[in-house]
C-alpha cells in the first residue's frame, strides 16, 4: 500500500511538473502567434503520452482500496479487473515518455497483486461450491420449494420457500450456504425461463414475464419462510434476500440484505 501511496504522489507530482514545461514551450514558440490561439498542439502531447501513466496509478489505487473491504467472490473479482486495467495501462506508457521507468516497475509490483488476488479468487470459488452443495442438501432436507415471484415488478426474483421451525433450527453456517444455494438458482431458472414462468403461453404478458426472468440480476433472489410446516406453504416472511431486490422492497417485506446476512 505504501508503494501505491508513492507512486500516486509522484504520478501527481510529474503530471504537473510536465504540464508546466509543456506551456513554457508552448508560450516560447508561439511568442509571434495571435493570443486567441489558445489551442497550441504541442500543449496536448504530453497530456496524451501521461495519460495512461495516471490511469494506471488511479486503477492500482482503486484496486487496493477495494482490496482491503472486499469479501466476497464478486468483490475479489473486480479487484481483479482493476489490477488488470492498471496493468494495462501502465504496459501503454511509451518508451518516450519520461514515466516509461516507473511504469515498468510498476507493472511488476502490479502483477504481484494481481497474482495475490487472483488465488483470493480462486479460494473463494471453491469455498462457494461447496457452501452451494451443502445448501442444496439443507433445502432437500426442509423440503423446501423454488420458484420465480415479482414478474410484474421492476425487480422479479427467484425465491426459496422453506417452513420457519426448519430455518430457525439451522446454523448460521447452514442458513449462509442456503443463501449461496438460492443465489446459485437465479442462473438456473434464467437458463429456462419459460418452464418457470406460473401463467400460460397464452397470457398477453406472457411472453414480457419470460423475458423478464430470462434477464435476472445475479442477485435477484430471497428466502421466504412459511408459518405452516407442510406444503402447501405460505407466503409469510422475508428473512434474507439478494441486495437488489432488498433496495426496492417495501419496509414491510424488506428481508436482511445477503451482504449483511454473510458477514
Amino acid at each position: 500500500m505504501m508503494r501505491v501511496t508513492f507512486f500516486v504522489k509522484f504520478g501527481a507530482i510529474l503530471t504537473v511538473l510536465l504540464a508546466l514545461f509543456s506551456c513554457s514551450n508552448s508560450n516560447s514558440n508561439n511568442s509571434n502567434q495571435p493570443r486567441s490561439d489558445t489551442s497550441s498542439p504541442s500543449s496536448e502531447v504530453p497530456t496524451k503520452k501521461v495519460a495512461p501513466f495516471t490511469a494506471g496509478v488511479s486503477k492500482a489505487t482503486s484496486a487496493a482500496k477495494l482490496a482491503q473491504a472486499a469479501t466476497s467472490l464478486a468483490e475479489w473479482r473486480q479487484v481483479n479487473k482493476e489490477w488488470q486495467s492498471a496493468i494495462d495501462f501502465m504496459q501503454a506508457v511509451p518508451t518516450s515518455s519520461p514515466n516509461y521507468k516507473i511504469a515498468k516497475q510498476n507493472v511488476e509490483e502490479y502483477q504481484k497483486s494481481l497474482a495475490d488476488a487472483r488465488q483470493t479468487v480462486n479460494r473463494l470459488k471453491k469455498d462457494q461450491e461447496a457452501q452451494v452443495v451443502r445448501g442444496e442438501e439443507v433445502f432437500t432436507s426442509l423440503k423446501g420449494i423454488y420458484q420465480t415471484a415479482g414478474e410484474a415488478t421492476a425487480t422479479p426474483v427467484v425465491r426459496i420457500v422453506i417452513p420457519q421451525a426448519g430455518w430457525e433450527k439451522l446454523s448460521k453456517s447452514d442458513q449462509i450456504s442456503l443463501t449461496m444455494y438460492a443465489e446459485s438458482l437465479v442462473s438456473v431458472v434464467k437458463s429456462n425461463p419459460s418452464e418457470y414462468v406460473s401463467i400460460p403461453p397464452s397470457a398477453p404478458i406472457y411472453k414480457t414475464f419470460v423475458r423478464k426472468v430470462a434477464n435476472l440480476c445475479q442477485d435477484c433472489w430471497s428466502i421466504i419462510i412459511s408459518y405452516k410446516d407442510s406444503q402447501p406453504y405460505g407466503i409469510d416472511k422475508t428473512v434474507v434476500q439478494g441486495n437488489t431486490p432488498g433496495k426496492s422492497a417495501e419496509p414491510c417485506c424488506r428481508g436482511i440484505k445477503s451482504s449483511e446476512f454473510r458477514n
